[in-house]
């Protein structure tokens, strides 16, 4: 008897095979998990931790759970592909070819998951020797390290069905990621989330209401998590709780399964539906709007017109979660605002204390009205500074969120226009190249005008109730408006430099890791920059009068670096940022041209524009008139 293999699954294995990705995903892999490791060993060596036979036990723990996280971190992540496989599939028109085959939606589904699965599988297999190595050395039974695998195992399969139903589902390969990211953060996270409302808002509800979010809490490793650090305890151990989490996986495991086989050909008719007559008439008989002229900024007005059409489900919940966003913020501003009003409203403008709060403002406001009421409050002359510092983290937070959305929204501008073929069209206008950037970052800006919003607001009412000086403000809000097209200019030219030569050439490979290593800078700077610009009142004055700077206080940095110095190093990252963003938007504008191939207009003769000067040589002047 012969047994045949899935054609989807040979041929996946075969280009997988032909292109060295299973080796290379293993020495990936280890690499990771070694390094982890080593880092782990350094820091416990350079801390000076216990060095006895129950210290190392201690280490050898830490290190085979951090292993364990690393490991599940990985399998998420290369399972995580999958969630594209079909829907690129129905981008290139080849899904039609394929469901018109024998092949059943049962084939079609199970082979694209079972070749992502072994693909985490062959990673997972790579790295387990190492983690049995440090169970075996720490004196950890070795039943452990096979539960471990068992709940890494079927994480995976529950990982890779969630992919499937998200490229089932998704109408193009652009969307198919950030679907199977909600439904990965729904299963992970919104128990926990539902459940923490639980104990402060919604204790009306019934019992038999949270049994579900109970259970999905089981089903997944972040209710291991809380069970360990007693934030969620539950009536069992650490083994029956993974027993427990597996039994749930593996239910959901079949249910998502056999939602992406049966709605594999309806999802892919509904696509196809959709971009016929009878929906576009459908769509124009609903529209009551009309598109705004164009004008004569054209880039600028595509940008801005090009993400009207949205689906059913899209323009249903945007509005409800939007405004139920809103009002969240709006409650956790006014837990800091209405403490600051008051004080406010006592001791005026100017700074009212040189003491920084005991602990973290923030997350004692939000255990305090979420978690557990155990009525603290702000001492005395403290609300505004803790409104400052609840600011600074808030904009820490999403000013970088808002950033790199930015860098990423100008890079896909240029990839969508590749991807639509009218890229071509746009470089053969008239349009110089400073009219097509600047036409994208002010359609970049205009797509994210919520946050901006949302950011504008929370300053505005951190500088009307005393938390922010008016200097701060200026400051923030000009760095993070300059930031923010300097970084929708990188993801431009990012997109424009690194579409010319092949995926993984290796003449690419020291331009990626400086391209790496760039990004990583660009990361960290909105977390350290626009947090320290937010300046309060105190702060103002400690730099007016030279004094120790408030936020130092308790760091080893107190007593070495004061306040101006401090002021002159803002000052200087300040200005050498925007100076920096200034070169590379010349730049670009310079080269733009020559990267996109588009033919340069020849620079007239000399003898047109202005005559020939003649060369005066003035050694032989003065010689001959002496």
């Amino acid at each position: 008897m012969r047994l045949e293999v899935n054609p989807i699954l040979k041929r996946d294995v075969i280009v997988a095979v032909r292109r060295r990705e299973p080796f290379r995903d293993r020495i990936w892999a280890l690499a990771q998990m070694l390094g982890v490791m080593l880092a782990v060993l350094l820091l416990w060596k350079w801390k000076g931790w216990d060095q006895s036979a129950e210290g190392l036990m201690t280490l050898s723990r830490s290190v085979f759970i951090l292993g364990v996280v690393v490991q599940l971190l990985q399998a998420v992540g290369f399972v995580f592909p999958v969630s594209g496989r079909i829907a690129l599939e129905r981008d290139k028109k080849s899904l039609d070819a394929l469901l018109t085959t024998e092949l059943t939606s049962a084939q079609i589904v199970l082979g694209v998951m079972t070749a992502g699965f072994l693909r985490t599988l062959s990673i997972l297999v790579g790295t387990a020797p190492l983690l049995c190595l440090v169970a075996y050395l720490g004196g950890i039974d070795l039943r452990w390290v096979g539960l471990a695998c068992l709940g890494t195992i079927t994480t995976t399969l529950v990982a890779t069905a969630i992919c499937a139903v998200a490229t089932v589902e998704s109408r193009t390969y652009r969307l198919a990621p950030g679907i199977a990211a909600i439904f990965l953060e729904a299963w992970l996270l919104l128990p926990i989330f539902a459940l923490t409302l639980r104990g402060r808002y919604l204790r009306f509800m019934p019992p038999w209401f949270w049994e579900p979010f109970l259970w999905g809490l089981d089903s997944g490793p972040v209710g291991l998590v809380a069970n360990q650090v007693r934030l969620y305890p539950r009536p069992w151990g650490l083994a029956q709780g993974i027993l427990r989490m597996s039994a749930f996986q593996g239910v959901i495991f079949v249910a998502t399964t056999a939602w992406a086989i049966a709605r594999l050909r309806p999802a892919s008719r509904g696509a196809y539906d959709s971009e016929g007559r009878i929906s576009l008439r459908k769509r124009l008989r609903r529209a009551t709007w009309k598109r705004k002229a164009c004008g004569d900024d054209p880039i600028f007005w595509n940008e801005s017109q090009s993400q009207r059409v949205q689906n059913r489900l899209h323009r249903l919940l945007r509005p409800p979660l939007t405004a139920g966003a809103m009002v969240m913020l709006c409650i956790g501003v006014s837990w800091f605002a209405i403490p600051a009003f008051h004080e406010l409203r006592e001791h005026g403008y100017g700074s009212s204390t040189n003491a920084m709060p005991e602990t973290n403002p923030l997350t004692r406001v939000i255990v305090e009205h979420i978690a557990i009421s155990t009525g603290a409050k702000a001492l005395p002359g403290q609300a505004r500074l803790e409104f400052n510092l609840a600011i600074r983290q808030f904009s820490a937070a999403v000013c970088l969120g808002f950033l790199i959305s930015t860098l990423s929204t100008g890079a896909l501008s240029i990839n969508r226009e590749r991807e639509r073929d009218t890229w071509l069209g746009v470089l053969s206008t008239p349009l110089s190249a400073r009219e097509i950037v600047r036409g994208k970052v002010l359609g970049v800006l205009w797509k994210e005008r919520e946050t901006i919003a949302t950011i504008l607001i929370v300053w505005m009412l951190g500088l009307a109730v005393g938390a922010l000086h008016p200097a701060g403000f200026l400051l923030a809000l000009i760095w993070t408006s300059l930031g923010a097209a300097a970084y929708t200019t990188i993801g431009i030219g990012y997109a424009l430099v690194f579409a010319t030569d092949p995926p993984l050439a290796p003449m690419r490979w020291p331009r990626i890791l400086v391209s790496i290593m760039g990004l990583l800078a660009l990361t960290i700077l909105p977390a350290l920059i626009v947090p320290a610009l937010l300046l309060s009142y105190e702060e103002f004055g400690n730099i007016f009068h030279n004094q120790p700077y408030l936020l130092l206080q308790g760091t080893p940095l107190q007593g070495r670096i004061g306040s101006r110095a401090l002021a002159l190093i803002l000052l200087v990252a300040f200005t050498s940022t925007l100076t920096c963003a200034w070169l590379f938007w010349r730049a670009l504008l310079r080269r733009f041209d020559p990267i996109v191939g588009r033919p340069q207009s020849p620079s007239p003769p000399q003898s047109l524009t202005s005559p020939k000067r003649k060369r005066v040589n003035l050694f032989a002047f003065t010689q001959i008139k002496s």
